[in-house]
C-alpha cells in the first residue's frame, strides 16, 4: 500500500533529524576531494593519459553519428558500456578507492577483449544473447542456457586472447594470468581490500580509515592496469564504424596510441611492460576488418 504524502514527510523528518547535518559522511566528501587533490598532482602524466583516452572515446562517438546506416547497434553499445563502466572506475580512483575502480575496470576489459575476438572474425557482435531456439523457454530455462553460453565464450576469449591462441609465450600467459587474477580479488567480496587491510589493523590495532592520503604503491596496482585496458579500447574503437574516420581522428588515434606505448615501455617492471605490448600486439592488433 502507497504511503500517503503525510507518511512520507514524517519518514523523511525522522531520517533527516536524526543525522542531520550528516557530519561524517561530510567529512568523507571532503577527504575525497583531498585525495583527489593530492593524486592528481602526484601523478599528472598518468592523470594526462587517461584524460586523453576518456576525450579519444568520446571524440569517436561524436565522429560516428554521421556514420549512422552504418553501424552495428551490438558494437556500439558494447563500446558505450566500455566507457561508462571505466568512468566508474576512474571516480573511484580519484576519490582514493583503487581496488573499487579496479573492479569496474575488470568490466571494461571482459568487453575489449570480447570485441578482439569478434574483430578476428571468429563470432558476430551479437553473440552473447545467442542461443538456440531449442533453447527458447520460460526465463529459467532461458537463464541457464546464457549462462551455459556465456561459460562457453569466456571460454574462447581466454584462449583466443591470453590463452594458448593467443600468441603469448607460456610464461606470458602466466603473466596475463596472475594481472586477471588481480581484478577477480576486486570483485568478488572486496577480496583485495580485505587482504590489504586486515594485516594493517592487525599491526596498527586500528580500524581503517575510509580514504586515506594518496597511496601511491596501491594506486599503482590500479594505473598499470587502467593503461593496458585504455590502450586495449582504443585499437577496438577504430573498428565502430565501417566508413573511413576523418583526418583529425586519424591523428589523435596515432598520438594517443604511440603516447600509450611509449607510457608503458619504460616501465621498471619489464616483465608486465614487455607482457603488455605483447598483449597489444597479439590480440589488439587487427590487419583489416574482419568482424561478421
Amino acid at each position: 500500500m502507497a504511503r500517503s504524502k503525510e507518511e512520507t514527510g514524517a519518514w523523511q523528518s525522522r531520517l533527516h533529524d536524526e543525522f542531520h547535518p550528516w557530519p561524517l559522511l561530510n567529512a568523507l566528501d571532503r577527504s575525497e576531494t583531498e585525495h583527489r587533490e593530492g593524486i592528481v598532482q602526484a601523478g599528472y602524466g598518468f592523470l594526462t593519459l587517461m584524460r586523453a583516452y576518456q576525450e579519444f572515446a568520446l571524440f569517436t562517438f561524436k565522429e560516428i553519428q554521421s556514420h549512422a546506416t552504418t553501424l552495428d547497434v551490438w558494437n556500439i553499445a558494447l563500446n558505450v558500456a566500455a566507457m561508462r563502466r571505466f568512468r566508474v572506475a576512474w571516480y573511484a580512483y580519484l576519490a582514493g578507492y583503487y581496488f573499487g575502480g579496479g573492479s569496474a575496470l575488470r568490466s571494461v576489459f571482459e568487453i575489449t577483449m570480447y570485441l578482439s575476438v569478434v574483430h578476428k572474425g571468429h563470432w558476430g557482435f551479437d553473440e552473447l544473447a545467442r542461443i538456440q531456439e531449442s533453447q527458447l523457454g520460460d526465463w529459467r530455462a532461458q537463464k541457464k542456457a546464457l549462462e551455459q553460453h556465456h561459460r562457453k565464450l569466456n571460454t574462447e576469449v581466454k584462449k583466443k586472447v591470453y590463452g594458448e591462441e593467443s600468441g603469448l609465450s607460456p610464461i606470458e600467459r602466466e603473466s596475463m594470468e596472475r594481472v586477471l587474477s588481480v581484478l577477480h580479488l576486486h570483485v568478488h567480496r572486496g577480496e583485495s581490500d580485505v587482504l590489504y587491510e586486515v594485516p594493517e589493523m592487525v599491526q596498527t590495532q586500528h580500524i581503517p580509515k575510509m580514504v586515506q592520503q594518496p597511496n601511491l604503491e596501491k594506486a599503482s596496482i590500479f594505473c598499470n592496469v587502467a593503461v593496458l585496458i585504455a590502450w586495449s579500447h582504443v585499437r577496438v574503437l577504430r573498428f565502430l564504424s565501417s566508413l573511413p574516420f576523418s583526418a583529425v581522428w586519424n591523428k589523435k588515434y596515432d598520438v594517443l596510441d604511440r603516447s600509450l606505448r611509449e607510457y608503458i615501455e619504460p616501465w621498471e617492471n619489464r616483465e608486465a611492460s614487455s607482457v603488455f605490448v605483447k598483449l597489444i600486439e597479439t590480440s589488439f592488433s587487427f590487419k583489416e576488418r574482419v568482424a561478421k
